[in-house]
């Protein structure tokens, strides 16, 4: 790998931890993380008013973001 390689790759990780923290302002409570054996990202988004909530898995974060949105809507 190049050293150009590595600092793309490098801008790549930052942007991606930007979104997860985003996604964390955006929705009150919901956590977001990069699993780190998997690489995949998860968030859990709690439930309303004590309900159930979901654990939501994407294999990128701009999915997760969309993911989040679909059950942060859901009663």
């Amino acid at each position: 790998m190049t050293a150009g390689e590595a600092a793309v790759g490098e801008t790549y990780r930052g942007l991606r931890g930007d979104v997860l923290r985003e996604i964390e302002e955006w929705y009150p409570g919901v956590r977001a993380w990069r699993g780190s054996a998997t690489g995949s990202c998860w968030a859990y988004v709690p439930g309303r008013a004590g309900g159930r909530g979901a654990l939501v898995e994407a294999p990128h974060p701009a999915r997760l973001a969309e993911l989040v949105a679909a059950a942060w809507e859901r009663p």
